[in-house]
């Protein structure tokens, strides 16, 4: 017998737990008896605090001032390297991580 589907209004105060638990995703889901695609799903479809309401999840930036130093530097694997030139919560800058890496 197929489960029935759950609802935004089910999944997305789950999002917003496993976001604040600092939990990974295995154990978050195991916790709570969803299935890590679950909890992948309705992640992405989760409306996200200060992202732009017309379908674009961009934020307009601009050149930081001729000398300013980075508040913050993330350098990933491969080199690539985000410098951020205002300061950052730390959930903002563990969404930056790729899930394997972020801390659990």
């Amino acid at each position: 017998m197929r489960k029935p589907r759950r609802t935004a209004e089910e999944m997305f105060p789950l999002v917003e737990q496993y976001l604040q638990s600092g939990q990974t995703r295995k154990v978050f889901c195991a916790a709570h008896g969803i299935s890590l695609s679950q909890l992948h799903y309705w992640q992405g479809k989760y409306p996200r605090k200060g992202a732009v309401s017309q379908g674009t999840a961009f934020l307009e930036i601009s050149a930081p001032a001729a000398g300013e130093r980075a508040a913050l530097e993330v350098v990933y694997l491969g080199g690539v390297r985000l410098r951020l030139f205002v300061p950052a919560s730390a959930m903002f800058l563990r969404s930056l991580l790729p899930s394997e890496v972020a801390p659990a």
